[in-house]
């Protein structure tokens, strides 16, 4: 088995953007930041407030939305798939193009959509489970939902780490969605520690250099449209730059787990 070197996955991420950030960048924009700018733009601010307000208290107001709003977030996360498993393509084909990995991302979608919904079943099992055996050893329900969130939170961030591999293997191998599943699993066997260890550090990196930028950015905004009298534009082009921020960090991800895949399934360095 192929061992995982975080320092050679960094190398080589650095690498691959370095050299083909001109082909990536277009790619986080158009399908992963955009759409969800547009999302954002689009959504009235008292169902935006209604959202991100825990517990959500106005439900009737929700409900009203969903008609159009969860088929709109469905559209958008398919979307940000099709434009992972472009990136993941181009970082792992050499000299393919912008347009070759985009039809290869299309056609593999499916199996991406499957494996994720074969993942959250799976998650979902495990939530029962735990709260049953959590009732059944007689907590209280306060102290079972505590736990119980704690134990998801951390199953789901496990798997997260676990399947960082799954783009890869999805674009690389015609294979369905258990076995995609099943490759990833077996291709990080002995590995998940250092891939934890690999994400959370680029994760820190980017939350760093994402909120320095970003401060600063906005701060800027803020200036400009304030003196010219655009205050109004100040909030579109702060959710642009957020949004172009967090597109361009995804796409990072993807390239990372990519690196995951390629020393992993001992293809050569690039």
């Amino acid at each position: 088995m192929t061992r995982l070197s975080i320092e050679a996955s960094f190398a080589w991420a650095q690498r691959f953007v370095a050299r083909e950030w001109g082909l990536v960048l277009p790619i986080a924009l158009a399908f992963i930041a955009f759409p969800q700018l547009a999302l954002a733009l689009v959504t009235p601010a008292d169902l935006q407030q209604a959202l991100t307000t825990v517990p959500i208290k106005d439900m009737a107001r929700v409900q009203s939305a969903m008609a159009w709003l969860a088929p709109a977030v469905v559209a958008i996360v398919a979307i940000g798939g099709v434009g992972g498993l472009a990136i993941t393509a181009l970082a792992l084909t050499p000299r393919m193009s912008v347009g070759e990995a985009i039809v290869l991302a299309v056609r593999r979608l499916p199996v991406l959509v499957g494996s994720v919904l074969l993942l959250c079943i799976g998650l979902l099992f495990f939530a029962v489970v735990e709260v049953t055996v959590l009732v059944v050893i007689g907590l209280d329900p306060l102290r079972v939902q505590l736990i119980a969130a704690i134990l998801m939170i951390a199953a789901s961030f496990a798997l997260l780490v676990r399947m960082s591999p799954l783009p890869g293997v999805i674009v690389d191998r015609r294979i369905g969605p258990i076995d995609a599943i099943g490759e990833t699993w077996s291709l990080g066997r002995g590995a998940g520690w250092k891939m934890l260890l690999a994400i959370l550090i680029y994760y820190l990196g980017a939350i760093v250099i994402v909120i320095a930028l970003g401060s600063a950015l906005g701060a800027c905004i803020q200036a400009v449209t304030r003196l010219g009298g655009w205050t109004a534009v100040a909030d579109p082009l702060l959710a642009v730059v957020e949004r172009t921020f967090g597109g361009i960090t995804a796409a990072g991800a993807y390239v990372i787990g990519a690196g995951f895949y390629r020393q992993l399934s001992g293809k050569k360095p690039g």
